[in-house]
């Protein structure tokens, strides 16, 4: 007669070492608190973004759609990634109950189908912003052939590699129930396949717009600040790199719900940088309608016992000439545009 799954451990414990299948030492609680920090941080930048984009500059399309689409996707994924505490995600496997090790399989299979839409609509709507500030009127430029090249090899990649989470096992049960009938791919090399293409990818989205600035004619003050933007990306590049060296240690490892730990964190950190470079450049513009705003807004306060004294002693006339001055233009007439000149 076989051992009952709920109380067989899914890794043999080390020498010494009683499995605590009740209440075992976790580190899931370090993931937690980057995966909700990632989330908040990306919810923030991207609430300002999408205000600033419809109600300030009233320029709200495609690419702010896959941003809240790549949101909506983070929070699913995050959810996910809590969740996978309940399971023994961040426990020593010999901790977790072959029961719960097949569940936590089944939430890290949907995780990793998760993080190819996750990333490339967020890499969207960067690639698509390096064309709006760097190459809106070099359509015919190769810098521009070569931004759609790569916009299209990013989405062939993020969907070949959600088929291949997909389609990981036949039949799909087997991807959290080893003991089934059935074929698999290599998922570890798959892992690290994808990592080193994704590097490539961060580097590339990386490279244009640094390169593409230094050819542009335009102050030196807004060419420093584009750079400090788009330079955050570097984090990116570093974020996924050590992703990858994760995935290669992994691949290594028999405890893997314990060593499956920093590979999670790390791709959220990815993610929520990737948002911060695709939310900055309309920071300045949000910041300065906030500013002329409140200008407007003391101004109307601070003068308002003036107006009165001025209409008693003016009339009508001199009334409504100070009034105009007062007024706050709309803001289709501000002058923001997306573009080198609004930073």
């Amino acid at each position: 007669m076989g051992k009952d799954p709920s109380e067989t451990g899914a890794l043999p414990p080390p020498d010494g070492v009683i499995p605590n299948f009740v209440n075992p030492p976790s580190i899931h609680y370090i993931h937690v608190a980057v995966a909700i920090a990632g989330l908040a941080t990306s919810a923030i930048a991207v609430t300002a973004r999408t205000y600033t984009r419809a109600k300030v500059i009233k320029r709200f399309g495609l690419d702010d759609c896959s941003l809240l689409i790549s949101l909506a996707i983070f929070a699913a994924y995050v959810a996910l990634t809590i969740t996978t505490g309940e399971y023994g995600q961040g426990a020593h496997q010999w901790d977790v109950t072959v029961t719960r090790f097949f569940m936590l399989l089944k939430y890290i299979n949907y995780i990793e189908i998760l993080y190819s839409p996750l990333m490339f609509f967020a890499k969207f709507v960067v690639m698509r912003q390096i064309e709006s500030i760097f190459l809106k009127h070099k359509r015919d430029s190769i810098s521009h052939t070569c931004l759609k090249i790569l916009i299209w090899t990013n989405l062939f990649f993020y969907s070949g590699l959600m088929l291949s989470f997909i389609l990981a096992c036949i039949p799909r049960e087997k991807i959290w129930n080893p003991e089934i009938p059935g074929r698999c791919i290599d998922n570890d090399a798959a892992l690290i396949a994808s990592s080193a293409i994704n590097i490539l990818s961060d580097f590339a989205i990386l490279f244009l717009p640094l390169a593409a600035i230094h050819h542009l004619q335009v102050a030196k003050k807004s060419k420093l600040k584009v750079t400090a933007i788009f330079a955050v990306g570097g984090f990116a590049c570093i974020a996924s790199i050590v992703r990858f060296v994760y995935t290669i240690q992994l691949s290594k490892q028999t405890d893997v719900t314990y060593a499956i730990e920093p590979f999670g964190y790390w791709t959220e950190i990815e993610y929520a940088t990737v948002v911060l470079v695709a939310c900055f450049p309309t920071f300045p513009l949000l910041f300065r309608h906030i500013a002329q705003r409140s200008q407007v807004l003391f101004s109307f306060s601070g003068t308002a016992s003036q107006q009165r004294g001025v209409e008693a002693q003016t009339g009508a006339q001199s009334d409504h000439s100070s009034v105009r001055k007062l007024r706050a233009p709309p803001a289709q007439d501000l002058g923001y545009t997306h573009s080198l000149e609004s930073l």
